[in-house]
């Protein structure tokens, strides 16, 4: 997905919108990986970190220190929770204006004189300077466009997950 979003920044033809869409995205999909690997590398501390928070719980005398413990893991479940949820609305607002006109209804066949419209510029991801001049049939639209919604949603996964 950065490659594609790099070669639409550098070579596409859009508009600066677009381009700057295409550059968040591309930094997005960067700060996920970072995420990923900094877990990895200093997966050790992590361990440390998740052992001393146990051994703390199980240290706690008082049902008054417990009650406060457990508070406070309600609010952090809460806060995971809504991030989660606002993570995962992201790739959904590049879906609604293709849902909306799909919705509306598609009146082409009635119209004799127009011109096509080309399927490759609604999707919300760019395509590639090379692809976004052909006309995509339908099924290959709903291919594309599916794929790309389940890469926002890992892109989501890797920078919300974490």
């Amino acid at each position: 997905m950065m490659i594609l979003l790099f070669l639409e920044i550098n070579f596409g033809n859009g508009s600066i919108y677009e381009k700057l869409d295409s550059l968040m995205l591309m930094f997005c999909n960067i700060l996920s990986i970072l995420k990923l690997l900094s877990f990895r590398i200093y997966a050790d501390n992590l361990i440390r970190n998740f052992f001393s928070a146990v051994n703390d719980y199980i240290a706690i005398d008082t049902e008054n220190k417990r009650t406060i413990m457990r508070r406070h893991a309600f609010m952090g479940r809460m806060i995971c929770y809504s991030i989660s949820f606002f993570g995962y609305m992201a790739p959904i607002l590049f879906l609604i204006p293709v849902i909306v006109s799909s919705m509306l209804g598609n009146d082409e066949d009635i119209q004799v004189n127009i011109s096509v419209k080309n399927l490759a510029m609604e999707l919300p991801v760019p395509l590639p300077w090379t692809l976004g001049n052909y006309h995509l049939s339908t099924n290959v639209y709903y291919v594309i466009f599916i794929v790309q919604y389940i890469l926002l949603t890992l892109n989501c996964s890797g920078n919300v997950g974490n």
